[in-house]
């Protein structure tokens, strides 16, 4: 993703234009800068746009970086200074932003790092006290090939490659490299440059309060929370005076911000659809954009030609951080569309999470965590050092565990690679509105009720045309859950034996009908697989090549991860 960087070491360092190692760093709409203060090495790359809310500053005191969007106020940039020189750090604690960012205080001297509550702009860092050396970067492999140009040894981690192997995403802090981890979100790095060590605030974590609101109370709560974060988001673009644009598709979560976007006057410029042809995810989204009157745009999916000549370039896009197909078609319709010109990618990201998704009686998540992934399987899973002890610490919240390692180190670092185009956002990641849903009772969420009866007596119009989880329109929880049940296994079996039109991204569908896809994946793994000398790690990789199709994605998303981080000669292919 466009962003950040900095480089501080007691030794002395490679002194570079760092900021072109960032992936869409020679693209038109964006900026480069790269700067020096002392032993400190920092710089960006990132979009030319919304930049009274991404800046550097300098001056005697602080060198003050901020990379992401403020709905707090206007002009972010003139009025830091003062929050800092008020409040402190504390300052970052914000309850309506989507940011990361750092502080370099030269009296102090000591370096800060930071990011929002859902870590929707990532930082990862490398840390060695030895040598007063910290690095960091909003891209890993910005991080890993500055450590290589300044002769830092890096090794795989093998819990990173294997929780990539199996979940499709990372878990907790963890990269596919050893030593460089993800700060986690709602967390405040620092750095004391004095003394070469490092510690850490987490400010910010979803928890358990003691609420129990009737279900009236908690639908009128719903409906200010939701229409609060809706105008918040949209009025960015209007505060910019820019176009907005959003994500449509045939489920709940999109139409939710786009038609009470526009019932509350924010009409989107244009309305962004991207699946395979004929599905409902199509279909439903054509229907409202014909009949609501929005312009539209769809990238259709069609035989997965979109990976075509694509494969290293997606892994690429976010590090090997999640699967390359697990945002590949956002990443690639977004390419296709003109952005440039344009605010906010609005979408309705996590919303189904929010409203009940994970909400699973008899779910036991210490034996079924690897059904949370996308290649459930004992051999993988069981090599991965840290899962028995992260899982046991959820205490079964298997909520809180979809919160803080499917979704935001899956869903939301798949969503970063779009992140090279333009900034995406999501009225379901206010923090207020996280918290209370996080504490509706679970008799509430359970199926997404709470949320389809919210509609029903608050909005309906957002129910006059069909769900894609049903194929019908909501009327009452009875039709609903045997329309669902009914759908759930259609898709099942068209996702099992590889037919039919049910399905946003078929990849069992495609890898059938496409002969060049099935020559690029076979010929990438084949090309690759003996890159890894770790016999365990290769077993592995193989074993998951010969799964499935999935498991073909994930292992070739491994091996083109590896080449991308440890590939030169001086890290070590182990």
């Amino acid at each position: 993703m466009a962003g950040i960087y900095g480089l501080y070491s007691s030794s002395d360092l490679e002194k570079k234009s760092y900021s072109e190692y960032f992936f869409s760093n020679n693209m038109d709409h964006i900026i480069n800068q790269d700067m020096q203060y002392r032993s400190f090495l920092y710089g960006r790359s990132v979009l030319n746009k919304f930049n009274n809310d991404r800046f550097i500053i300098e001056n005697d005191h602080n060198i003050i970086c901020i990379e992401g969007i403020n709905y707090e106020n206007k002009n972010w940039k003139d009025n830091v200074e003062l929050e800092y020189t008020t409040k402190g750090i504390d300052f970052v604690k914000k309850d309506n932003a989507l940011f990361a960012g750092f502080i370099f205080d030269k009296r102090l001297e000591k370096l800060f790092l930071f990011t929002d509550h859902l870590g929707t702009k990532a930082l990862y860092f490398y840390h060695d006290k030895l040598t007063h050396s910290f690095l960091f970067a909003s891209e890993l492999k910005v991080l890993t090939k500055a450590c290589s140009d300044n002769d830092i040894s890096l090794n795989p981690s093998i819990d990173g490659f294997n929780c990539l192997l199996s979940f499709g995403y990372m878990l907790d802090d963890l990269t596919p490299v050893e030593s460089i981890k993800k700060i986690k979100p709602g967390t405040i790095l620092c750095f004391d440059i004095k003394t070469g060590t490092l510690s850490e605030n987490r400010y910010f974590r979803l928890k358990k309060e003691k609420i129990s609101p009737s279900k009236e109370e908690s639908i009128e709560n719903i409906d200010r929370l939701v229409l609060s974060s809706i105008e918040n988001e949209w009025r960015k673009d209007l505060e910019y005076e820019i176009p907005s644009f959003a994500f449509l598709s045939g489920g709940l979560d999109s139409r939710v911000n786009v038609l009470l976007a526009d019932k509350m006057g924010f009409h989107p410029s244009v309305c962004l659809n991207f699946s395979q042809t004929g599905a409902p995810d199509h279909t439903i989204a054509k229907r409202i954009a014909d009949q609501e009157g929005f312009n539209y745009t769809f990238y259709k999916l069609d035989k997965g030609h979109y990976f075509i000549n694509q494969l290293e370039r997606l892994v690429e896009a976010n590090s090997g951080m999640t699967t390359l197909n697990r945002a590949a078609h956002m990443f690639r319709a977004i390419e296709n569309f003109s952005y440039s010109d344009k605010g906010l990618a609005h979408s309705g990201q996590i919303g189904d999470v929010l409203f009940g998704s994970f909400i699973k009686p008899g779910f036991d998540l210490e034996s079924d965590v690897g059904k949370l992934g996308s290649i459930n399987d004992p051999k993988i899973l069981n090599q991965i050092s840290i899962l028995s002890e992260l899982t046991k610490s959820y205490d079964n919240d298997v909520e809180l565990f979809s919160y803080e390692q499917r979704q935001i180190n899956g869903t939301m670092d798949g969503d970063k690679t779009i992140a090279h185009f333009t900034d995406v956002s999501s009225p379901f990641y206010n923090k207020a509105l996280l918290k209370y849903c996080y504490n509706l009772p679970d008799k509430y969420k359970q199926k997404k009720l709470i949320y389809l009866e919210w509609m029903l007596q608050k909005h309906p119009e957002l129910l006059d045309y069909p769900l894609d989880m049903t194929g019908t329109k909501y009327s009452n929880p009875i039709s609903f859950n045997i329309f669902r049940f009914y759908k759930k296994g259609r898709r099942f079996i068209q996702k099992k034996f590889g037919y039919g039109n049910e399905l946003m991204n078929p990849y069992d569908l495609w890898f059938k009908q496409n002969d060049q896809l099935q020559s690029e994946i076979d010929q990438s793994f084949t090309s690759h697989i003996n890159m890894i000398r770790n016999k365990q790690l290769r077993h592995n990789i193989k074993h998951v090549f010969n799964y499935n199709v999935q498991g073909k994605f994930n292992a070739v998303t491994a091996l083109l991860t590896f080449k991308l981080h440890f590939s030169n000669d001086r890290t070590s292919l182990q």
